[in-house]
C-alpha cells in the first residue's frame, strides 16, 4: 500500500472527470441465482481440500449447475437463454491457445526430466531466496499459472525440511510476479485487452516501469519476512 501510494499519490489527488453512470439490474432473479451459486462455490472451494474434493471438479460442477439452472429458468419464462450466449461471447477465448500451449510445454519438460535437473541445480541451500526470485522471473516468461505447475515437481525434489519454505517462496514469487509484466498473470493480459478496447494507451514498458517499483521491493520484503518466520 505504501509503495502504491508513493507512486500514484499525485494522480490520486486529481479530480476524476467521469460522466455519472446509472446501473440498472434488469434481471434480479438471474442475479440472485448467479450470486448464490458463486458464494456456494467459493465455500466449497475452501472446504474441498479438507474432504478430498478436487478444485477442478467443484468448479466444473458449479458451471454445469449454473448452465442447467439458467436453462430451466429461461424455459419457465419461455425466453431464449441470452445470458449464456453473452457470457460465452465475452469469454477471453484468445487466451486459450496461449495457456494450453504453456501447459503442454511444462508437461513436456517434466517428462524429459528437465524439472528434476532444475531442482538439482538449485540445490537445497538458500531455498527461499532462490525459489522466490526464480519463480518471480519465470512467472513473467511463461505466466504464473504454468509456472506454478512447473515448480511443483521442482519443489518436490527438496529434502523434507526445505519443502515448505520453498513452496511458500514460490507462492510469493507467483503472486508478486503478476505485478512486473502483463504476461505475469492472465489478469494482466486481459486488462491490457480491455484498455485497448477502450482506446486507453498503456505500453508494455509503461507497465514494467510502474510494476517493478512495487513488485521488486515487495518481493524482497516478503522473502525476508518468510526467512525470519520459517
Amino acid at each position: 500500500f505504501a509503495l502504491l501510494y508513493l507512486v500514484f499519490h499525485k494522480s490520486l489527488r486529481e479530480p476524476v472527470l467521469a460522466a455519472p453512470e446509472v446501473v440498472r439490474i434488469e434481471d434480479k432473479p438471474m442475479l440472485a441465482l448467479g450470486l448464490s451459486l458463486l458464494l456456494l462455490t467459493t465455500a466449497l472451494l475452501v472446504v474441498g481440500p479438507y474432504v478430498g474434493a478436487p478444485m477442478w471438479l467443484i468448479s466444473a460442477a458449479a458451471v454445469g449447475v449454473l448452465v442447467i439452472a439458467v436453462l430451466i429458468l429461461c424455459a419457465a419464462r419461455k425466453t431464449p437463454p441470452k445470458e449464456l450466449g453473452r457470457t460465452l461471447h465475452r469469454a477471453p477465448w484468445q487466451l486459450v491457445p496461449f495457456v494450453l500451449s504453456m501447459f503442454v510445454l511444462i508437461l513436456a519438460l517434466e517428462q524429459q526430466g528437465v524439472t528434476a535437473k532444475i531442482g538439482s541445480l538449485l540445490g537445497s541451500k538458500a531455498t527461499i531466496a532462490k525459489y522466490g526470485a526464480l519463480s518471480f522471473l519465470f512467472a513473467n516468461v511463461i505466466n504464473n499459472i504454468p509456472m506454478s505447475v512447473l515448480f511443483c515437481p521442482i519443489v518436490g525434489t527438496l529434502p523434507a525440511g526445505q519443502t515448505l519454505p520453498a513452496a511458500y517462496a514460490t507462492v510469493i514469487g507467483s503472486n508478486l510476479g503478476a505485478f512486473l509484466t502483463p504476461i505475469g498473470a492472465l489478469a494482466g493480459i486481459m486488462w491490457l485487452s480491455l484498455l485497448k478496447k477502450h482506446d486507453i494507451k498503456m505500453g508494455y514498458l509503461d507497465f514494467i516501469k510502474y510494476g517493478a517499483v512495487v513488485a521488486v521491493p515487495s518481493l524482497a520484503t516478503a522473502l525476508a519476512m518468510l526467512a525470519l518466520t520459517v
